[in-house]
């Protein structure tokens, strides 16, 4: 049996016999991940070769850094699945600190790995541009009737209930979609899947969490050609040195180190199945395979203009008409995408209106005041008198 198809029945096998389990225990709901479901016959699979790893470690990465767009397509059944934009924006901001060994739980990685931790010269930005060059807050929000639409082709179609990916070589697409009761998401390795599926999938209930999304982490890994650490034969399966053989992978929070092969388990490491705030690092040797498999496969990540202005406080704008006839359209322009955050106060400094959200460029508002006046609009810190006649 060649590597390949060993990494893949090993998957497998844990991944059913985890479900398996729960239905027999009725334990609660591991944090289970789907990627050894990607279809690794199809398209380019040469990640999975370690000659191909060699070939890898001739290419040099001299960037200082490299910054993906992403954009998020929300396909929700019902309206409380419909996540807010600060969560989006917050879960990319906790995916750039994981990624660049900036989490706050870092100091929690036991003595003996303190060593072996790396931190990737990657970030993540929403896309600030669509495929045709028009402004973009970066997210699109599309409701379906289709059940566990997650976990379904039709998800990738916009024709079919769900939404279309952007060009899969100019940004990394993340859908979040109901999954199911077992698997809490999945990203796809490059070949994996077809051009228009390509990305990554997350149920919201593994997104919208109080912290840092450990899933999103995980499998945005995946996408850039990192694998699971275990298998049952304790043989080295992920293509990176520095990340011990293990048997299985954990899950809950371990409070005692544990070993299987021989050696400590790396069970707080990003790629196990461990909960979100137990998992606390990448390797040295996984952020040099991300750089690599990003440089090789998926280079067109690289060339795409990405303003990350959606990640900052303060925010230009300008507001017309002013003076403005309440009831009628406010339109408010930004020199760049932002979380918007907006408050409208009248002369006696009461809120009278409020919102939330991520622009693009142009947001038109329409409210009724009670009366004509002055008001003061707040943007993010920022302030602006408007008349309202």
């Amino acid at each position: 049996m060649n590597v390949k198809k060993a990494i893949v029945n090993a998957g497998i096998l844990f991944f059913l016999l985890s479900i398996w389990l729960q239905g027999m225990t009725q334990l609660p709901r591991h944090r289970v991940c789907g990627f050894e479901l990607n279809d690794t016959t199809a398209g380019d699979s040469k990640i999975f070769s370690p000659i191909h790893q060699e070939l890898a470690d001739n290419i040099r990465t001299n960037r200082s850094s490299v910054t993906i767009p992403v954009v998020f397509h929300l396909v929700y059944k019902n309206v409380n699945e419909n996540i807010p934009d600060q969560v989006l924006v917050r879960q990319l901001e906790y995916l750039n600190r994981d990624f660049n060994g900036l989490n706050s739980d870092l100091a929690n990685v036991p003595d003996h790995f303190k060593n072996l931790v790396g931190r990737a010269n990657i970030r993540f930005c929403l896309a600030s541009r669509d495929p045709s060059g028009y402004p973009t807050p970066g997210v699109i929000r599309v409701r379906t009737s289709i059940e566990r639409i997650g976990l379904k082709e039709e998800l990738h179609y916009t024709s079919r209930g769900g939404s279309d990916a952007w060009d899969t070589k100019r940004y990394l697409n993340v859908w979040i979609a109901d999954t199911g009761e077992n698997i809490v998401g999945f990203g796809s390795a490059p070949g994996q899947r077809t051009e228009k599926e390509d990305g990554v999938v997350i149920h919201r209930d593994y997104l919208d969490v109080k912290g840092p999304s450990r899933t999103l982490t995980h499998e945005v890994g995946h996408y850039l050609g990192l694998f699971h650490m275990w298998n049952d034969e304790c043989k080295d399966v992920d293509f990176v040195k520095d990340t011990p053989a293990q048997e299985y992978p954990y899950y809950g929070c371990p409070k005692k180190e544990r070993g299987t092969c021989g050696n400590k388990d790396m069970f707080m490491n990003f790629m196990d199945y461990t909960d979100h705030d137990c998992m606390y690092f990448f390797t040295k040797g996984q952020v040099h395979r991300m750089e690599k498999i990003l440089a090789m496969y998926r280079p067109g990540l690289m060339r795409v203009e990405t303003n990350c202005q959606t990640d900052k406080r303060d925010a230009e704008f300008i507001l017309f008409p002013n003076p403005w006839l309440s009831g009628s359209d406010l339109t408010i322009r930004f020199s760049n995408p932002v979380l918007m955050d907006l408050q409208l106060y009248n002369a006696a400094g009461v809120l009278v209106f409020k919102e939330k959200k991520l622009v693009a460029r142009d947001y038109d508002c329409r409210f009724q005041l009670g009366a004509s006046g002055v008001y003061f609009l707040a943007i993010n810190g920022k302030w602006q008198r408007l008349v309202a006649l």
